[in-house]
């Protein structure tokens, strides 16, 4: 019998052949991309002058927070367990990026796999392969994965997800075990699956709530089995208290943060924005930005979508607990079990919901095509077309990973105003040498109405701005991105002080005193600031031996050379 003429009646497709099917499809829509160039943070990690570059900062990784990137980022990530890899992938192949990309594509591979065996299990005995096989196939191939998959750094979310899912497997096995040494077997396999996906990424706290239809579903297999749950709900709770105990007072970047920062207000805004999110994933598949440009506080619009969307979700639950309760379980589960987790983000202050973030809500949608739609009638057009669809959209999405400049001109595409477009766009230009072309992107983030709520970020990336127009001589734009930047005391000296130097290079002396007395600790300064400071003083205040003075302190700490600073640095002149 041909795939076309398959029914319901049919057997489908064996097990075997669909994990084939689904692991050609991951292979044809990734693999020609798994040497792309390293993007974003992937920089910030793999390079050899960090903790990545030696095995004895393994243990390190279990004791400090986000040990492999650079001081000062300010990161308060604890995942220990995906840096660990990390470290062990840098010792077998350095920092050529083609052996992260295959490990992230074979880690997806694997999540797909258990996706579809989970996918399966829960379906009980009313084995339902196809459907199984397009849930699992959603989850592999939708567009949105290609930045989980395809960025290096994204990591983070699939190893979490490889272990959320043994933890998965292995509740459902200990509900069912009728022998209770294999059942606290079980639970405790369970437990320790949760608290490594825990240590890869917080979001595995997601988890909780789907004790509720797990026990649901023991009770629906047998009454007596609702005690059976019990075992692996001890194991996810101090799991889940370990890993708030390791994380202690950490910022809301941390799983004991991120708990605290609960609000119903923000709970319902962000569950508003996870089906105003399956909505636009079912909508408009076409029109999927590499990253994902939603400012959640600042989309009216997007939100009334996703209400809709919470509405008719809801309402669905409720006619299906008329119906059939296991079914109202498992469709629970995926909402708060999945769908929490992409809440993260916004219960951690960070209102704005990227690919890498919506990992595991894909899950969501997977599971429900798994468990609710009725088996094709026809398998090539119910089951492989989508399939292959899937894959051609999949394909297109992650050919805008090859190249960093390539990605972020598309993410502009389709967002004009993304900030984090813009920013990254502009560092493009600067490190491959086009910093005139950094300047208008700059500025373009800075002023973005898609704001997220990380102000830092775009004091920062003005202060990057101000001095790299000021080596241009664009002295108009430097004078405006250093007063953005000295908005925040750790900018406002060094903005200053460059603002003050092009000022008085302008002609507005006033406007330059002005910006002087904003420096209160002219020692504290950057070797930049100083130097701009000295030849102030030097051309501009009549002050060349307070210039030389604070030349030869910035000298003796081993500060750059300047020559129209260099002549008799040690010989003091005219004082303040």
């Amino acid at each position: 019998m041909t795939a076309e003429s398959a029914s319901i009646d049919s057997p489908g497709p064996s097990i075997r052949y669909a994990c084939a099917l689904l692991v050609a499809s991951c292979l044809i829509a990734y693999i020609p991309f798994v040497v792309a160039e390293p993007f974003w943070d992937d920089r910030a990690i793999i390079r050899p002058d960090g903790p990545i570059a030696s095995l004895a900062s393994i243990p390190l990784v279990f004791q400090v927070r986000s040990p492999l990137f650079p001081p000062g980022s300010g990161l308060s990530y604890y995942r220990p367990v995906v840096d660990t890899l990390f470290i062990v992938e840098y010792a077998i192949g350095g920092t050529s990026s083609l052996l992260y990309h295959t490990t992230n594509l074979m880690i997806h591979v694997f999540n797909v796999l258990l996706f579809f065996g989970l996918c399966l299990g829960l379906q009980g005995r009313e084995r339902r392969i196809e459907t199984a096989l397009l849930g699992a196939g959603l989850f592999a191939l939708h567009p949105v994965q290609a930045e989980s998959v395809l960025w290096i750094a994204g990591r983070y979310a699939t190893l979490a997800m490889s272990f959320l899912l043994l933890a998965g497997h292995a509740a459902l096995r200990s509900v069912l075990a009728a022998d209770a040494g294999k059942r606290l077997a079980w639970a405790a396999a369970t437990g320790a699956a949760l608290l490594a996906s825990l240590l890869c990424k917080e979001f595995a706290f997601a988890a909780l709530p789907a004790l509720v239809p797990l026990a649901i579903f023991a009770f629906r297999q047998s009454s007596d089995r609702l005690t059976h749950a019990i075992p692996t709900g001890v194991a996810v709770v101090i799991a889940t208290a370990i890993c708030v105990a390791l994380n202690g007072d950490s910022s809301t970047a941390g799983l004991g943060g991120t708990l605290r920062t609960l609000g119903l207000a923000r709970l319902l805004l962000s569950l508003t924005s996870v089906f105003g999110f399956y909505l636009e994933c079912l909508l408009w598949p076409f029109r999927l930005a590499p990253l994902y440009p939603i400012g959640v506080d600042q989309s009216p619009v997007y939100l009334v979508l996703g209400g809709i969307g919470a509405v008719v979700s809801l309402g669905f639950v409720g006619w299906l607990c008329t119906r059939k309760i296991l079914a109202a379980a498992l469709a629970a589960s995926a909402i708060l079990f999945f769908g929490a987790s992409a809440l993260l983000p916004v219960l951690a202050g960070q209102f704005q919901l990227a690919d890498r973030y919506l990992y595991q809500s894909l899950a969501g949608l997977g599971l429900l095509a798994a468990l609710f739609l009725p088996r094709p009638r026809r398998l090539a057009l119910g089951v492989i077309a989508p399939l292959v669809l899937l894959t051609a959209l999949c394909l297109r999405q992650s050919s805008f990973w090859v190249e960093e400049n390539v990605l972020w001109t598309r993410v502009l595409e389709v967002d004009p105003n993304s900030e984090d477009g813009n920013f990254q766009l502009a560092e493009h230009f600067v490190r491959t040498g086009h910093p005139e072309r950094a300047l208008p992107l700059w500025r373009a983030g800075i002023e973005s109405p898609n704001r997220s709520n990380r102000p830092r970020v775009r004091i920062a990336r003005a202060s990057q701005m101000a001095w790299t127009a000021f080596t241009l001589g664009e002295n108009e734009q430097a004078i405006w991105a250093a007063n953005v930047a000295a908005a925040d005391p750790e900018f406002s000296q060094e903005s200053s002080a460059l603002m003050a130097f092009l000022l008085f290079e302008s002609g507005r002396p006033e406007e330059a005193r002005t910006a002087l007395s904003r420096i209160t600790d002219s020692d504290s300064l950057s070797s930049r600031g100083t130097i701009v400071l000295a030849l102030t003083e030097l051309r501009h205040l009549g002050l060349p031996g307070a210039a030389r003075a604070r030349y030869a302190r910035l000298r003796a700490n081993g500060g750059p050379v300047v020559p129209e600073l260099e002549a008799d640095p040690e010989i003091p002149g005219e004082q303040d």
